[in-house]
């Protein structure tokens, strides 16, 4: 089992979470057999986008949030 955690706003993120969630999983007895964070693929999901932007299948938007 995989166990995969969000830290998509690092400065937002709290180590006490991950603790917590880690030792509910053990209170259970559910050990992952490895844990990542999201941030682990932010380059893999960077060259996915551009290639997908390259290719024609997708579009990003730089509209500033007050004017969307």
């Amino acid at each position: 089992m995989i166990l995969r955690l969000d830290d998509t706003n690092p400065s937002n993120e709290k180590s006490e979470f991950v603790e917590s969630m880690l030792t509910d999983l053990k209170t259970l007895h559910i050990v992952p057999d490895r844990v990542t964070y999201s941030s682990d693929y932010f380059k893999q999901i960077q060259d996915y986008c551009r290639k997908m932007i390259a290719d024609g299948n997708a579009y990003a938007d730089n509209t500033p949030m007050e004017q969307m």
